[in-house]
C-alpha cells in the first residue's frame, strides 16, 4: 500500500478515541495481527500487519472496532509522529516498542522501505520459536533505519545489530564500516574497508544476515551472490586492528573477535593473489597476508 501523511496538527489523541483509523483487509478480514501502529501529525492513525502488499486497499475503521483487531491496541498512547512496533510469529506477539517522534516524510520512508519488517525481525528473536524457525530474522538496509536519537545498544536491541561508519581525519586513510551487536550471539563482528558508508553498510548487513541465519562462512571461502558481476569477497579473521572500534569496545567493555570482509579487484583477484591491482588495496588485518591456505 502507498501511504502519505497530511497536515501537522499537534493535538495528541489516544488510539481508543481516534477519529480516523486506517488499516487493511489483512487485519480486519484475514486475522493478521497488527504489528505496526503509526500516528500521523494530523491526528490520523495507521494500523498494519507486516504482510501488506502494494495492491492492498486501505480500510477505514471506527475506533469501536479496535478491540476486534487486537485488545492490546487499547494500551497504546502515542504522540504525533511516533510509531509503535512489536514482534509477531505464529500467533505469538511481543511487547510494543515506541519510537519517535519523526517528521511525516520520515514516517513515509519507513512505510515505503523495509525498515518496519527489519525492526520487527529484530524484536521477533525474543519470541518462542516454532518448528523449523530460524533463530532470528534480521535487517538488510542500514541506510533506511531511523536511528536518530537511539543509542548503540538501543539500535542493537531493535535491529539485532548496527553498523558504524568511520571516516578518518587523515585524507589518505580509507573509510571503513564495522558491525556492533553480532557478539551478543557470540558471532565475531565484521569490518570492511574502502567503501562509502551506504555500500559498506549494506554489504556488512548481508553477510551478518547469513551468519545469524546459521550459514557457516569459513575464512577464505568465496561468498557468492553478495555482489553483482560475480565478484566474491572473503572473510578473514582479524589478528590486529589498524583502527580502534570504539563503539564495540564501549558496548562490550573489552576487545571482541572481528573478521574482515576482504574485497577483490575488478579482475576478481584477491589481495594475496598475483596481479592484484594495488589501487584496490585494503589494510590487511589478517595473517598471513598472502593466501588463506598458507
Amino acid at each position: 500500500m502507498k501511504w502519505q501523511g497530511r497536515g501537522r496538527k499537534k493535538r495528541p489523541v489516544s488510539l481508543a478515541t481516534a477519529a480516523t483509523i486506517t488499516t487493511s483487509s489483512k487485519v480486519t478480514d484475514h486475522g493478521f495481527a497488527p504489528a505496526l501502529v503509526l500516528y500521523w501529525h494530523d491526528g490520523e492513525w495507521l494500523v498494519l500487519s507486516l504482510q501488506e502488499a502494494d495492491d492492498d486497499d486501505p480500510v477505514i475503521v471506527a475506533p469501536g472496532r479496535v478491540p476486534e483487531m487486537d485488545r492490546d491496541l487499547l494500551s497504546l498512547d502515542l504522540r504525533p509522529g511516533q510509531y509503535a512496533i512489536r514482534g509477531v510469529r505464529d500467533g505469538e506477539t511481543g511487547s510494543w516498542h515506541v519510537f519517535g517522534p519523526y517528521r511525516d516524510r520520515d514516517l513515509v520512508e519507513l512505510l515505503e522501505s523495509d525498515t518496519a519488517s527489519m525492526k520487527q525481525a529484530g524484536l521477533t528473536r525474543d519470541l518462542p520459536l516454532g518448528d523449523g524457525d530460524r533463530a532470528a530474522a534480521v535487517p538488510r538496509q542500514v541506510g533506511s533505519r531511523p536511528t536518530r536519537g537511539m543509542s548503540v545498544r538501543e539500535q542493537i536491541d531493535a535491529y539485532g545489530w548496527t553498523v558504524v561508519s568511520v571516516r578518518p581525519e587523515d585524507p589518505s586513510a580509507q573509510e571503513f564500516q564495522y558491525t556492533v551487536g553480532l557478539w551478543d550471539k557470540r558471532i565475531p563482528e565484521l569490518i570492511v574497508y574502502g567503501l562509502a558508508e551506504e555500500a559498506g553498510g549494506r554489504l556488512l548487513d548481508d553477510v551478518a544476515e547469513r551468519l545469524l541465519g546459521g550459514t557457516s562462512i569459513p575464512d577464505g571461502e568465496r561468498i557468492e551472490g553478495l555482489l553483482d558481476g560475480g565478484y566474491a569477497p572473503q572473510l578473514r579473521s582479524v589478528v590486529e586492528l589498524a583502527d580502534p572500534l570504539g563503539c564495540a569496545y564501549e558496548t562490550y567493555g573489552c576487545e571482541v573477535p572481528v573478521r574482515q570482509l576482504v574485497l577483490p579487484d575488478k579482475a576478481h583477484r584477491m589481495p594475496w593473489e598475483q596481479g592484484f591491482n594495488p589501487r584496490c588495496a585494503q589494510p590487511a588485518l589478517y595473517s598471513p597476508a598472502e593466501s588463506p591456505d598458507q
